[in-house]
Parts: C-alpha cells; structure tokens; sequence
C-alpha cells in the first residue's frame, strides 16, 4: 500500500533498536502502520546505560522498510534519578527538534508514545496539537493503568484526577489527553471501561509471520526435545518447568529441555536457574543457552518437539500475552501453555494449544508427556496455532482495522 496519509511517528524508549520485546512491538506498530497506508518513523530518544556517542553513531536508518532515529539524546545514562531526568528531558528536546524538522516536509498525521512519561506525554500533546497529529498513547502491562504509576497527564485528565482524589489511577488521566489508546489485550482494555470504548483499540502482540517462508525449518530432533524462550526472570515459571522435566524423568519419560536467552542483564537469575537444575540432577537434561540472534534461533525452535511457555499467575502475566509467543507459534510447532493472561481469549486446549494448569509441574509434565506420546495429534496443534497466529497477530493482518480506528478518530 502506497504511504500516502502522511507520516506516523511510533516514540519510545529501548535498550537496543532490534531485537528486544520492546523496541519489537514499536516496529511492528510501525509496520501495521506502513499497511494502514501511513509512512512509518520510529524515534528513540535514548536508552538506559548506553552512551550519547554510541547512540550518535547509530543514529539514523532503515530497518524492516520502517525509517528510524536512535538516539537523539546526547547525555550518558547510568541508572540514577540526575542522569535519567537529565536524560528524558534533552531526549523530548531531541524529539520536538525531530519532529518539527520532519513536518516541514512531511504532513505528521500520527503520534503514538509507547511507554510514555508525565512531562514527555504532556508535551507530545501540546506538541500533536501545534503539529496537526493525532496523540495515541500505549498500554501494554497492568502496570500501565495502576495508581502507583501515574506517568501521563491531560487537561480534562488533571480535572478529573482532582475531582476524584487521583484515586482511579493514570488511565482517568491520559482519558483526556489522548485522540486513542491502543492496549495489548481485552483485560487492559476492560480496565479502561470507564472510558469508552471508541477511543480504544486492542492491538494484540504482533509479529511478522512471513519470516517463516525465508527460514529454513529442519526436522524435529531424533530423541524428543522441548525448548522455552526468554529473560530469565522469576514471572517465567521456570522451577515450575525444571520440577517438570525432573517429574517426568522420575517416571521413565525422558527429554531434552532447551532454555534460550540468557544474557549478562538477568545473569543472578539465571545462575538460580542453573543451580536449581544441578540440585534436580537435570545438568545433562536441561540445557542453558546465551541469548542470539532471531535468524539463528528460530531454525532451533523447529527441532524441538514442542515449545513451552509456563508463565505462572502472577500479576505482571494476567492482562498480556509474552512476545515470544509469536515466534513459539509461526514455528508450527505445538505450544504448552498455562491458561495465564490472554491465553484463553484466543486459545483451546486441544485445538490451537495444549493447556496445563498453572504453578502445577505434575500438569505440565502430563502435558509435555501427552505432545510427545501423540506427535500426530501434536502435529494437529501446531499448525492450528500457526493459522490462529496468522489470522490474529501477523502485523499486516491488523492493518486495516487500525486505518478503521484512526479514520474514526477524525
């Protein structure tokens, strides 16, 4: 589709501009835009611990078919409040520098403030109006719309929160600053009732399945293998999945388990994981793998017999589904999962998944147990939640009900 509406600038912050579930949901976003008929740009002012003169060199370029600006803040950033203040602020003057130059060619049409801050959300208003864009802000976690984290503020938003004692936290907020709001799933979005539901669109994780078809897929692996994807963090459920395969291989069932992702950022809790396998007698059962590359981890995710994702039920699990979960099921492989978050809005157990109950290693060992005992049945769910992931989470698939949403908000 011709980008001919204008231009669609996705801000946010990110550790690294290719490949972190962030940075990957705002090209997605840009992407479905690019779809929509828009001429996607995405601008990261700064991120965390990086340098300004790292930053400068990585500045500008083209990723995807999406127009980028990495580092439009010059100040280094180590993690503390000064820096950080500092930081936000000369990232907002760097963006409205941005922003401005880009309109003197460009008509801006749309804004969207992914992980937004009171003063940068405030000012990309007032800047949206001076610019003739609409303002989209971005929910993407539980913690988005909590009274601990009142982060955006709007005129008819500060009336309110005064008139209601800031008691109904950031979303009554951003209800009168934002033209919409996109949330990442139907529990966010029933968290935001109050505000109607013509300015919000659920806009689900998104992915690009048609990286598949460049992928060369080899066979399964000889012996049965399972394999997760991830940051090593306590939310993942992953003693649940160590008590798991121990379970199974106390029952004569035995499997190889790969655990991709490891990096230096949640190196403590990986070290935890990895003593934890030890003390189960699982170090030739269970292996640990570093963090790489999407073009040489997906061809990994084909060999395992099946993926597993064991997210427990936490509050930081309830109202989203994990990124990784696109690449779990364009894999074609069948999925484990626990019923957490958004699962069951879009899945059935049997059907385009197998569900084991959460925090249960005994249930999550059955299920692995059942995908490996039934490979044609396994087959079955795998190329079920392929089509499901197709039809429901592929960037281009959303496009035109996003071009619907915004010509709505005119």
């Amino acid at each position: 589709m011709p980008n001919d509406k204008g231009l669609a600038i996705v801000i946010g912050i990110a550790d690294y501009p290719h490949g972190l579930a962030t940075p990957f949901r705002m090209r997605m976003i840009a992407r479905s835009l690019g779809e929509s008929g828009y001429a996607p740009f995405i601008l990261i002012p700064y991120a965390p611990g990086v340098s300004g003169d790292r930053l400068n060199r990585e500045s500008d370029g083209t990723f995807e078919g999406v127009r980028f600006s990495y580092g439009l803040s010059p100040i280094f950033i180590p993690h503390n409040m000064m820096s950080v203040i500092a930081a936000k602020f000369s990232g907002f003057i760097g963006i409205s520098v941005k922003l401005v130059r880009l309109r003197f060619s460009n008509a801006i049409s749309v804004i969207v403030s992914y992980g937004g801050t009171a003063v940068g959300d405030f000012s990309l208003w007032l800047l949206s109006r001076v610019l003739g864009s609409k303002l989209i802000l971005e929910f993407c976690d539980e913690a988005s719309v909590t009274v601990d984290n009142l982060s955006r503020l709007s005129v008819k938003g500060i009336k309110q929160s005064v008139k209601l004692g800031l008691q109904l936290g950031r979303e009554n907020l951003a209800a009168g600053l934002a033209d919409g709001i996109f949330v990442i799933s139907k529990g966010l979005r029933a968290k935001l009732a109050h505000i109607g539901d013509k300015r919000v669109f659920i806009l689900p994780i998104l992915g690009d399945l048609n990286e598949w078809l460049s992928i060369r897929q080899p066979q399964m692996s000889e012996k049965p293998s399972v394999a997760w994807v991830g940051n090593f963090r306590p939310f993942e459920g992953l003693e649940t999945l160590v008590d798991a395969i121990a379970h199974l291989e106390d029952t004569g069932c035995s499997l190889q388990c790969h655990l991709y992702g490891r990096t230096a950022k949640h190196m403590e809790y990986a070290i935890k994981i990895e003593k934890y396998i030890k003390l189960r007698g699982l170090k030739k059962r269970i292996l640990i793998h570093d963090a790489m590359p999407r073009q040489d981890l997906l061809p990994k995710l084909c060999t395992a017999w099946a993926l597993v994702l064991p997210r427990p039920n936490w509050p930081v699990n309830r109202t989203n589904l994990p990124t990784k979960l696109i690449e779990f099921l364009g894999s074609g492989r069948p999925v484990v999962m626990t019923p957490v978050g958004e699962v069951m809005h879009y899945f059935k157990d049997g059907d385009t998944a197998v569900i084991a109950q959460s925090d249960s290693a005994i249930d999550l060992s059955r299920a692995l147990e059942w995908t490996i005992n039934d490979p044609k049945s396994a087959e079955r769910i795998g190329l079920a939640g392929k089509a499901l992931a197709k039809s429901v989470f592929d960037f281009r698939g959303v496009a035109p009900s996003i071009d619907e949403f915004l010509k709505s908000l005119e």
